[in-house]
This record gives C-alpha cells, structure tokens and sequence, in this order.
C-alpha cells in the first residue's frame, strides 16, 4: 500500500512524472519516508553530504543562511512535491546552507545511488536537475547564486518582462516526418533531447514527437518501432513567435495543457521551450503555483497557495507590469483552482460531467479576473433532466461553496437575479428567469442579465451552456 501511494505520487510530481513505469517501481522500492517536526534542521551547513534527495510529501521546508551578524537570509520556500538537498548530493560537498522543517513535514528520501542512477537514464531528468543547478549558476560565485534566489519574485521578472526567443538554450533539432519511430527515437537519444520537430520541404512544423509519446503511445501499446513516426507524433503543433513575451507561452501552455511549444521568428522554426524551462524559474511564480495545485489532494492543500497569490501580484506592479498581463493569469490560476476543487470534491466527476455545465459568468466569467474575483457560478443541464440528478447538482454546488469558503475565495452569490432561484436549473428554467428579470424593467435585474451574459464554462458539457447562451442571444435579440 505504502509502495503504491508513493509510486503514485511521483507519477504526478516533476521531473519524476517522466519516469518509465519500471523507473518508477524501482525508485519507489528504494524510498524511505521520513518524518520531520516543525523547526527540525534536516540538513545543516555544518553537516555532512547529503546522502538522499528529499521529495516533500506534506509539510514545507525554507532554505536558509546565517549572515555575520547573526541574522537569518531566507533564499527559498519549497512545498508539497519539490525536492531539496539535490546540489550537496551531487557534488559530494557539505550542503552550502540549512534546510528546516518550517511546519511538520513528511519527505521521500531517494538514496544518493538511485538518484545518480536515474541521472544516467533518463536524458531528461539529467537536463531537469543540472539545468536547474548549474547552467544558471555556472561561473558564478555563491554570493551571487544567493543574490539570484533571495531577490524575491526573479522568475516572474523574467517571465513578464523577457521574450520568449530568450529562453531557447539549444539549437532546435528536426526530422522529415517519413522516418520511422526507432529512427526518431535514436535521433532523440544521440542529442539528448525531449523533442523532436518534425519540418516539410518549406522548413515549416509539420509536427512534435515527445519523450511522453514513446512512454505512452509505444512502449504501453508495444508498437512496432518500424511504424512511421507520423503515427505518433502530434500533428500542427502549438507554435508561439519568438518577440512574444514569455508570459504568453506559459499562458498558452496553461490554457492548452501542454508540455511542448514551438518557437517561430517570421515563420522560421527557431527552437521549442518545454514546461521544464518555466519551472527552472526558481522562487514564487504562476508556473510553481500551477504545478502545485495540479498535485494537491486535499482541499486543505490549496490553502497556503491561494495565499500566494497576492505576493506574485505585489512582485507584478512594483516591476511595472501591464494590468492586462496581470488579469489574465490571474483568471487562469482561478479556474485551475476551480477545477481542482471540483476534482476534490466530486469522485464520480467522470461519469457526470457529461449531464451538465458548471460554469462562471459576470466578472468570473471574463479571460481578465481581479485579485478577489466575485464568484458567481451556476449549473445549467438539459431540459429532460430527471429529479435525481437536480438534487445532485444542488449538492454539487454547496461543495463548492463550502470549498470556496475554507481556502479564502469569495463565495458564490447565492441570489444573482434577487428573484429567490436556485443557481442551478435546465435550459428553459435559466431563459425564463432572464425573460422575467427583462420584463421586469428593474434596473439590479437588468444589471444582473447583462452579467449573467459574460459565461464561462468551468467543467462538464460545455454543449449544453453554448445552447442556454444561443436561446438567450435570440431572446435579446427579439
């Protein structure tokens, strides 16, 4: 049972998600877990080498350093799912500063030897940890790898204010499409890399092959490694130009959920940035808040991160970001929130989400949210839905509400059209209320359709909210 929760939590925790299934039992075998109190120093400056990297599991650590005069310089906060102790194991040096237990906490412990066995595996895990600890810092004394970490909300300056052309490290390498998938996978391993871009005769991008469609289309469904690449690959590939800024990849990447984007200067392929290269953007950013949200499994999880966000905010504005920028990630960190709490909360989400839309509508419905965004929220389902079901959507809401109540968000408005009605009902029921708050002439009421208009759906059958929002658009429109 311990063996599976652990195998089952590096699956969804980077880089160890990028583990082979076999990678992935070996490792867990060799793990144990430790339990560290609040304030316990797990590794000290004056210590020994660290022996085993430490992958927190619950709980959270700082990284720290005493300075002459006594006082402490905090250079980082890691939570649930980040690893530490990772640079000391590998050079084999005394750690270069103390990591504390900043509340109860309980870590995976990978020994030295596993680790530096998977390093030589796994191409890309290699290029996830050294990229991380030493591309960035090489040549640099410690006081300026201090400087880099300590200087609060770098990885969001970078992020906001850079191109996204500025983060290609390496020349791009490409294929012809026609190859077959043992080719591909030789190209891929002789130069190390986690993609493989696929051009026509016009050196456009035809296609992406990844290490995740080996893993996922090939190896679990045992193809023939003669098969043409092109079965695997994903054609027309997310392309972003390269002048854009880097906020933008990560927004395309967010919104789209995917791991691999291809970076393009008036129309020539110039190279591809991964989610790796975001999440080497060390300290508090959108892109460590997403990951993290996406590994949580309690509700109780997301608190400390929904508290989060007013610092990445603060960083934003005394840099000089644009508001526009601001806003929309805000509005993707919302709904991904949203979603994960509906994962929470909702175990059998799979075999419902086809019988309604739960969706956001006035200032939660924009692509540009605020800091405490007001969440109005309903749930609109077919016309011939049975009794059952609508008792079920009514529990579905007050979970959501109870949820949005214990991590801090705003809570849902309970009577929007100030009319009494539940915030759930078919497709007929919503296009009456709006008719009758219409009818109505009051101006809250018309206020209130104006805002019931800017929908967005959250989760379930998005069919069935583009339906209620086509009667209301011919409703007005009469």
């Amino acid at each position: 049972m311990i063996l599976k929760e652990i195998t089952d939590f590096f699956k969804i925790s980077p880089p160890f998600d990028l583990l082979s299934p076999e990678q992935l039992q070996r490792t867990s075998q060799k793990v144990s877990v430790e339990f560290f109190p609040k304030d316990h120093i797990i590794f000290s400056k004056e210590g020994p080498p660290v022996t085993s990297l430490g992958i927190i599991r619950k709980g959270g650590i700082k990284i720290n350093t005493i300075q002459k005069d006594g006082k402490e310089k905090i250079l980082d906060y890691r939570g649930k799912g980040e690893s530490f102790g990772f640079l000391s194991l590998i050079t084999g040096d005394k750690p270069w500063s103390n990591i504390i237990a900043i509340e109860d906490t309980i870590a995976y412990m990978v020994p030295k030897e596993m680790i530096l066995e998977l390093v030589d595996e796994q191409p890309l895990l290699r290029e996830y940890f050294l990229k991380s600890f030493w591309v960035h810092f090489s040549d640099k004394t410690f006081e300026e790898m201090q400087n880099r970490h300590i200087k609060y909300g770098d990885g969001d300056r970078i992020l906001y204010l850079s191109h996204v052309g500025d983060m290609i490290s390496r020349d791009v390498i490409i294929a012809q499409p026609d190859i077959t998938i043992k080719e591909a996978s030789q190209i891929m391993s002789k130069n190390n890399i986690s993609s493989l871009i696929f051009v026509d005769e016009k050196n456009i991008p035809v296609g992406i092959v990844t290490l995740r469609d080996f893993r996922d289309k090939v190896l679990v469904k045992d193809m023939d490694l003669s098969t043409p690449v092109s079965e695997i690959m994903s054609p027309s590939p997310f392309t972003v130009d390269a002048k854009e800024l880097s906020f933008e990849a990560l927004l395309m990447m967010i919104s789209h959920n995917v791991h691999h984007l291809v970076v393009v200067d008036n129309n020539e392929l110039k190279g591809v940035v991964t989610n790796t290269d975001f999440m080497l953007l060390q300290g508090v950013s959108p892109v460590s808040i997403v990951k993290s949200i996406e590994i949580q499994d309690s509700i109780e999880g997301l608190i400390p991160l929904n508290n989060k966000i007013d610092k990445i905010i603060s960083t934003l504005i005394n840099d000089g970001v644009s508001a526009k920028h601001i806003v929309r990630i805000i509005s993707n960190i919302n709904d991904r929130f949203i979603r994960k709490i509906i994962f929470l909360n909702t175990p059998d989400y799979k075999s419902r989400k086809k019988d309604f839309s739960f969706f956001t509508f006035g200032s939660g419905g924009r692509a540009e949210q605020t800091f405490k965004t007001l969440w109005n929220s309903a749930i609109v389902y077919n016309d011939n839905t049975d009794s059952g079901s609508i008792s079920y959507f009514k529990e579905f809401l007050d979970r959501q509400q109870g949820a949005y109540r214990e991590i801090g968000f705003s809570l849902i408005e309970e009577d929007p059209f100030k009319n009494k009605s539940p915030l759930y009902g078919s497709i007929s029921d919503w296009e009456k209320i709006v008719k009758d708050a219409i009818k109505s002439g009051e101006t809250d009421r018309i206020i209130a359709v104006c805002k019931f208009l800017d929908m967005k759906h959250i989760f379930g059958n998005k069919e069935i909210m583009d339906s209620l929002k086509m009667r209301l658009y011919d409703l007005i429109g009469n």
